[in-house]
């Protein structure tokens, strides 16, 4: 297994997504801020914390969850460091193929292939390098798009995403 996959099960981990060895007592999880759109939540008594926000259509239905953390000892495979993570969970029944498509303000369309489906919807698991952190603190909005029987297009406030990203202890990889 590589250092990024490590890092994911870590990250999984530390969030309490639905892993069968913690469905019976699941970490407690506690809202320590809100900045701009973003709320960051720690598991209780700890520093293991990551910032997330939901998404709705234009109908306002909730389509979308979107997490990132902060991580640290993790490169990837060409040297590169992986500074954070995020994890993206869409609804059931999406088209597995297309994915989780992403787009920061003016920036090209990134793909994010999804990882697994879970019975609380599906999830995609991307590293963030820093260039990628970068974008996301100077944009205004994130754009993620995935098919149901047509396309879903919902958009994230990046109101407050530094402030929440820079709030972050990097949880260490490699001591999980």
């Amino acid at each position: 297994m590589t250092r990024l996959s490590i890092c994911f099960v870590a990250m999984v981990m530390a969030l309490g997504l639905a892993l069968p060895s913690l469905a019976q007592n699941p970490p407690q999880e506690v809202l320590r801020a809100t900045h701009g759109d973003w709320e960051v939540r720690c598991i209780d008594g700890t520093d293991v914390c990551a910032m997330s926000q939901f998404g709705s259509t234009a109908a306002g239905e909730r389509a979308l969850l979107v997490t990132v953390q902060r991580i640290s000892g993790v490169t990837a495979d060409n040297g590169i460091t992986i500074p954070g993570a995020m994890t993206v969970q869409a609804p059931l029944g999406i088209l597995l193929p297309y994915g989780i498509r992403l787009k920061v303000d003016a920036d090209p369309v990134v793909p994010l292939p999804l990882n697994r489906c879970l019975p609380v919807g599906c999830v995609s698991q991307a590293p963030m390098r820093e260039e990628e952190v970068a974008k996301m603190k100077a944009g205004s909005t994130a754009v993620f798009g995935f098919f149901l029987d047509k396309e879903v297009i919902v958009n994230i406030s990046l109101r407050g995403f530094t402030k929440a990203y820079n709030s972050l202890t990097p949880v260490n990889a490699n001591n999980q």
